[in-house]
């Protein structure tokens, strides 16, 4: 188990901690224009994190949570012009995967481009959850989990969820 943790979600604002037995927190450094967001996910591969914001996309950190980098390129923006929320982050060894409220998007080169991998899912997909196990990727949305065995590329729908998942469908 690391001795460190990376970083914690604390709405709205992302802090960082040391050791985790003096526990001393303190706020983070985040990119211009980005002050003040919301997030609503986080995930970590190997030392660097990835934190999903509402209205503020997704940012990246290479120094345990103390500095923040834009790294969205490529994901979808609102018809305001805005980007559009990452509801949802998981990083594997070969790719970043954001869910947003246009479907599921794949990083291969650490969130610094962006290529749709939703092909097979509902529109809109609102991917509310990601998640990987045994090789298979899984996208919880408001029509159902989805599956996919190919790294995004297509996904089906699961058997023996009800089609109607009226609330919000999360990680556990």
């Amino acid at each position: 188990m690391r001795r460190h943790l990376a970083a914690a979600l604390a709405l709205p604002t992302l802090f960082a901690v040391g050791n985790v037995a003096t526990a001393q927190w303190m706020p983070t450094a985040f990119p211009e224009g980005r002050k003040g967001i919301q997030f609503l996910s986080l995930a970590a591969r190997g030392d660097t994190l990835y934190a999903g914001a509402y209205r503020g996309g997704l940012l990246r950190s290479t120094d345990d949570g103390l500095r923040w980098k834009a790294a969205d390129a490529g994901l979808p923006r609102t018809d305001e012009g805005l980007l559009d929320d990452v509801l949802s982050v998981l990083a594997q060894d070969d790719a970043v995967y954001a869910g947003t409220y246009a479907g599921v998007y794949r990083s291969t080169d650490g969130g610094e481009g962006w290529t749709p991998a939703h092909d097979g899912l509902p529109d809109p997909a609102i991917a509310q959850a990601l998640l990987h196990e045994g090789g298979v990727l899984l996208a919880g949305t408001r029509a159902g989990v989805y599956r996919s065995t190919d790294g995004g590329e297509g996904w089906t729908l699961g058997d023996g969820l009800p089609l109607d998942l009226s609330g919000n469908v999360l990680p556990v």
